[in-house]
């Protein structure tokens, strides 16, 4: 599988990167200073151009911050903000919604928020 990971530079980040690696997937870490690709999240209109470097994906994982428990089509804004407060809340938001958005209806894909 093609995996977008971000948080990778945390502890639990770099653990799943271990790991996936480890099984075989093809993983691009993502992050303002550090990561396969460099992108600020934080800038919505980055994200666009994150999903274009990194080509096809079959799934983006993210180890940032804590998310309810709740199909990400029915998260709010307010649920963002109080899982990754500070500027994380609206990236990690942006990032997932932006893949959501781009293999919907293809039956294929998948958001790991951790």
């Amino acid at each position: 599988m093609n995996i977008l990971l971000t948080g990778a530079a945390g502890a639990l980040g770099r653990a799943l990167d271990a790991t996936l690696r480890e099984r075989g997937h093809h993983v691009l870490t993502v992050g303002r200073t550090s990561g396969d690709l460099r992108f600020d999240l934080t800038d919505p209109d980055r994200i666009t151009a994150l999903y274009e470097a990194a080509g096809p994906l079959d799934a983006v994982v993210s180890a940032a911050g804590s998310v309810p428990c709740k199909p990400l089509s029915e998260m709010t804004p307010a649920d963002w903000h109080s899982a990754f407060p500070g500027q994380g809340s609206v990236a990690t938001a942006d990032v997932a919604q932006a893949y959501v958005r781009s293999v919907e209806g293809a039956r294929t894909g998948r958001v790991y928020e951790l």
